[in-house]
């Protein structure tokens, strides 16, 4: 029984410290599981692939496009990933400038300039499933209704901060959803 307990000890510090192990380059600063904030995402630029369906039944598609654009220009890989859910479009960020569009093979990609962004971020802790992020999703709402100064300023997105390899249970991910500060007068 001891051992037992040791083994998983042993695997949840490798598998839980792994994305920083390899030298994964965070492009913003991680929500921790079960907190909820507001969160300042600086302007960035993004290579991002589109597959068909859903992030939630097809996520490979997308991501296998970026996987390719990455290893044929020899970048890192960075975290995290970010996957608009409704459209499975999915976005990395390259750890050095990027200025035009090139594809990955013959499955194009696009190269995409973000503006600063404000979101409510929850962390969440668990595998990339709908269910998971319709929890998180749910958090963001009832803490808006608690924080009326806040409303919402477009769609949510999923937000991947650990490698596919990673057990469900300790994988560690977000939903941001984009935010703007309402004034007191509009309340």
């Amino acid at each position: 029984m001891f051992k037992k307990h040791i083994m998983s000890l042993v695997a949840m510090a490798v598998f839980g410290i792994a994305p920083y192990a390899f030298g994964f380059e965070a492009m913003y600063e991680r929500t921790d599981v079960g907190e909820i904030e507001v969160k300042n995402i600086p302007a960035l630029t993004a290579v991002q692939a589109s597959g068909d369906g859903t992030v939630f039944d097809n996520i490979s598609e997308p991501f296998k496009k970026l996987f390719r654009y990455v290893r044929s220009h020899d970048y890192a890989f960075t975290v995290p990933l970010e996957a608009d859910t409704a459209d499975n479009r999915m976005r990395y960020y390259p750890p050095r400038a990027v200025t035009s569009a090139a594809s990955a093979g013959d499955e194009p990609v696009e190269v995409v300039s973000l503006p600063p962004r404000k979101v409510v971020s929850v962390g969440l802790r668990g595998s990339y499933s709908q269910k998971l992020y319709e929890k998180g999703l749910t958090s963001i709402e009832e803490w808006l209704e608690e924080n009326p100064e806040w409303e919402e300023a477009g769609p949510p997105y999923k937000v991947f901060w650990d490698p596919i390899w990673i057990p469900g249970f300790l994988k560690k991910s977000e939903v941001h959803l984009p935010v703007r500060e309402v004034s007191a007068v509009d309340r």
